[in-house]
């Protein structure tokens, strides 16, 4: 047996059935679980307000636009549906995934470069949106305090 096979061996998953049955991992894996819910609380929070408002608007821009041109709104309501469902969609993601109830599609990959891109863009829409909330606060709604 080579050294590359013992590591092979030895870094094999659990059997589903001893994974289960050891007390220290399922408290492992509730306390992680536990913290990744938290983490998501704030964060997630933070990223579904601007991505909430953002869809606000669109759709409110699909809506009259509509009204002028007679064109369907329905793609941007789809939009704003899933930005109303995307925070609430980020505990059951997580609750899934701890507990392995996902749908397995595979080995966890890289995101397409296309796709990293799409998420800097939302992540610094974020940060411009908070920024403005923040200056809004500051400059517009109680100047004198700061």
């Amino acid at each position: 047996m080579t050294t590359a096979d013992s590591i092979q061996q030895t870094s094999q998953p659990l059997p589903r059935d001893a994974f289960a049955a050891s007390r220290v991992i399922r408290l492992l894996t509730g306390v992680i679980t536990a913290i990744v819910l938290v983490l998501w609380t704030v964060l997630g929070f933070l990223l579904w307000i601007p991505l909430l408002t953002r869809m606000i608007v669109v759709f409110t821009s699909a809506v009259i636009s509509a009204m002028f041109t007679g064109r369907d709104p329905s793609d941007a309501r789809n939009h704003l549906e899933v930005a109303i469902t995307f925070y609430s969609r980020g505990f059951h993601l997580i609750r899934n995934s701890m507990s392995g109830e996902t749908q397995k599609s595979g080995p966890f990959v890289v995101p397409h470069p296309g796709h990293m891109v799409r998420l800097l863009k939302e992540v610094a829409f974020c940060l411009l949106f908070w920024l403005g909330v923040v200056a809004f606060w500051k400059f517009f709604l109680f100047p004198a305090r700061f």
